[in-house]
């Protein structure tokens, strides 16, 4: 099981890499874009990818706390929920002349290999971050929400705002 988990989080790597090395491209373009629009929705991109890291780094400061694994469930909820948000900015961005239709397209590609980057960090964190005792870990993997359960959550805060 260690062993499939240690595989899993050297995927889970390779496929953060690839999501933020498709990023680049365009956060070097509209991070100095004059127009501020676009410039924002590049910056809380970089703002919530920095967040996740320092989260991360976080959680593996606190080792033996088990409870510190469980943080990263309402880091993915956050996560997903920014991601959902997103598609309806870029929307309303476009209709009010605000971002041409270029800017939105790679605004709605760039925030879903952002997405995907920062679920496999999550991930990671999980597999990597995990404590040392091997019963603990499997409890903590076992407490830890699935996308299935992430997704009730979001949608049962929607319902309650």
């Amino acid at each position: 099981d260690e062993l499939f988990a240690l595989r899993s989080a050297g995927q889970d790597i390779v496929e953060a890499i690839k999501d933020i090395s498709h990023l680049h491209k365009n956060l070097d373009r509209y991070l100095i874009s004059p127009n501020p629009s676009i410039k924002n929705e590049y910056a809380e991109i970089r703002a919530q990818l920095a967040s996740i890291l320092q989260t991360l780094s976080i959680v593996r400061e606190q080792g033996e706390d088990s409870t510190a694994i469980l943080s990263l469930d309402d880091l993915q909820h956050e996560v997903r929920q920014r991601h959902q948000l997103l598609t309806g900015k870029a929307d309303k961005l476009i209709r009010n002349n605000q971002i041409t239709a270029e800017m939105a397209t790679s605004l709605m590609n760039d925030s879903h290999y952002a997405y995907e980057a920062a679920n496999n960090l999550i991930e990671i964190g999980r597999l990597l971050f995990s404590t040392g005792d091997i019963n603990l870990r499997h409890a903590e993997r076992s407490l830890a929400l699935d996308e299935h359960e992430i997704n009730e959550a979001l949608e049962a805060s929607e319902e309650a705002s």
